[in-house]
């Protein structure tokens, strides 16, 4: 089981080494809530919106079999943003990428995988990949600290939203 993919900018069966401009941020939670609780909430796509701090509105478009886009509109640091993302629904939890790429703007993919520590209880896994383009690189720091403030207060908020268990 892969808890983390590698990122789409990497060709398959390359070295996992970073590229120059990438961040690629991985934080976890442990809750008092079934895998399967945890692992519907997370696969619902709108839950997004409760949660992302870089995210107001999320509108989802599902294909069906377990697939689909999201459009996100919100602030990433207090700046106004917007993208569509292609989500996979996946067992143990979901992948999404960017799927319309904009010009001068990061490449981003992310998601979540729920891994059962036993039967009542589970590890949430959340991961954002980013790759930083041109002059943006020298910012890679401060983008990947404000990247981590933000997925601590995800996870926080996920925690306290998921169902109690009875």
């Amino acid at each position: 089981m892969h808890v983390v993919p590698a990122p789409p900018w990497r060709p398959s069966g390359s070295p996992a080494v970073r590229l120059r401009g990438e961040v690629h941020e991985v934080r976890a939670v442990a809750v008092d809530v079934s895998p399967q609780i945890a692992t519907a909430w997370v696969q619902e796509i709108a839950n997004i919106a409760l949660t992302e701090v870089k995210a107001d509105v999320v509108e989802v478009h599902p294909d069906g079999d377990g697939a689909g886009t999201y459009e996100v509109r919100g602030r990433f640091a207090g700046v106004p943003w917007q993208g569509v993302f292609r989500y996979v629904l996946r067992p143990d939890g979901f992948h999404s990428v960017q799927a319309v790429r904009q010009r001068m703007h990061p490449q981003v993919s992310g998601g979540f995988t729920v891994v059962g520590t036993g039967d009542s209880g589970c590890v949430v896994v959340h991961y954002e990949q980013y790759l930083l383009r041109g002059l943006a690189r020298v910012l890679r720091l401060p983008f990947a600290w404000y990247i981590r403030r933000s997925m601590r207060r995800e996870l926080d908020d996920l925690a306290h939203l998921l169902p109690a268990p009875p």
